[in-house]
């Protein structure tokens, strides 16, 4: 588990650089490894010698392919934790100065203590100001570190898969096909909000992603973002509106269908009566 110091620690700017270099090596790799793929087969060369030479060809592609996915999918994860883990450090920040502001100091585990335990804090520091503050810096402490986390994890799993080879099949015939395969790749992923949290903790969590995770995460999840007290209300208001047009959408198509239904329908059939009046009373619910 990975503690305020260790993130406090963390350099996303290392992290773009190595994504950085990574990417021009695959980029070499994808150039250099496609001119090799055509060199064989050889249409004027057979025989044994030339099958040998084929055998050891594609070897040597497969572990090109192997390398130039798993290059792709690294860099891919490096650069959006060098994305992810600013906004994390920029939330441990703040909540240090809001706690120093108030007279608590925050230890390397994220603890937060009292500076004036058993002693009286200056008249200007009021007594619910303080337990506010003391709620809000452990809320944001605790999401930060969630996040965190969170990168943490992503990282171990991405590293893992490249160490071992277990990404997606990589066997696509090329050098860049493998590349881009390997770019579809999961990366990071986004910690969900906090289960049962209060206002203070949702926009904690908020707080920690980066502006492209929130833009993921309110694309992807528009119903969740605009239940959440806590988040800026400009955030909640477009997802809502998304959810709002998303449902007008759905009850025309549900309209449309039902008149296109009544229209091939006679109210005078015995047999179609009943159900004819049960589609006139659906309509009236959506129009």
């Amino acid at each position: 588990m990975v503690s305020l110091a260790d993130v406090k620690n963390w350099k996303p700017e290392v992290l773009n650089e190595i994504a950085t270099t990574l990417r021009q090596r695959q980029q070499t790799l994808v150039h250099s490894g496609d001119d090799f793929g055509r060199l064989m087969p050889m249409a004027s060369w057979t025989g044994p010698a030339a099958d040998a030479a084929q055998g050891t060809h594609q070897q040597l592609m497969t572990r090109l392919m192997a390398l130039t996915a798993v290059t792709s999918a690294v860099s891919k994860g490096l650069m959006q934790a060098s994305d992810a883990i600013p906004p994390v450090k920029h939330a441990i920040e703040a909540a240090e100065e809001l706690a120093r502001k108030y007279g608590f100091t925050v230890d390397a585990n994220g603890q937060v203590t009292d500076d004036f335990a058993g002693k009286e804090p200056p008249p200007e520091m009021h007594p619910e100001d303080r337990a506010h503050v003391h709620e809000q810096v452990v809320a944001d402490l605790t999401q930060a570190l969630r996040t965190a986390e969170d990168i943490d994890n992503d990282l171990d799993s991405l590293f893992f898969r490249a160490a071992f080879g277990e990404y997606a099949d990589f066997h696509q015939g090329t050098v860049a096909a493998a590349a881009d395969a390997g770019l579809k790749e999961v990366g990071l992923t986004l910690p969900d909000p906090p289960p049962n949290a209060t206002p203070a903790q949702n926009a904690a969590w908020w707080a920690t992603l980066s502006g492209a995770g929130k833009s993921f995460y309110e694309q992807g999840n528009p119903g969740v973002v605009g239940k959440l007290d806590g988040l800026p209300v400009e955030v909640r208001d477009r997802a809502n509106r998304f959810m709002f047009e998303q449902k007008l959408g759905d009850l025309q198509q549900q309209r449309d269908a039902i008149r296109r239904k009544l229209d091939g329908m006679k109210e005078s059939d015995p047999a179609q009566e009943n159900e004819y009046h049960e589609l006139e009373d659906q309509l009236k619910l959506v129009v």
